[in-house]
């Protein structure tokens, strides 16, 4: 399910996510001259921490799932291009319906100040 999310939004170079001995968040990756690099979140773009945000809820959800009948994200879609966010709500709705989940949206529009809530 990892793979699938990151390579579906665009970061198929990202290998693991995982917590160190100490606790911290790395991201393994492969780096455009083939070497195997980690980095913290904080090194990542906005897109980037998004997504692994994104991994992590689902795969919390998949281990929690019996206690856990909803998941809550807000305001993704502002940092992601059109494609991305189109490809993250695919894989959002395919999990969904997979797990018999409850995925709630929320977009605000700061122009109009109107705020989306879209349920999958």
């Amino acid at each position: 399910m990892i793979q699938e999310v990151l390579k579906r939004a665009g970061f198929s170079e990202f290998k693991k996510i995982y917590l160190d001995k100490d606790y911290i968040l790395n991201v393994q990756y492969i780096s455009p001259e083939g070497e195997i690099k980690i980095i913290q979140p904080s090194a990542l773009s906005e897109s980037e921490r998004v997504t692994v945000a994104l991994v992590l809820m689902l795969a919390l959800n998949k281990v929690y799932r019996e206690n856990i009948h909803y998941i809550v994200i807000d305001n993704m879609y502002e940092y992601f291009d059109e494609y991305r966010t189109e490809e993250i709500l695919k894989v959002l709705q395919e999990y969904a319906k997979r797990e018999k989940v409850t995925i709630i949206l929320t977009k605000t529009s700061y122009e109009s100040k109107e705020l989306t809530i879209t349920t999958l």
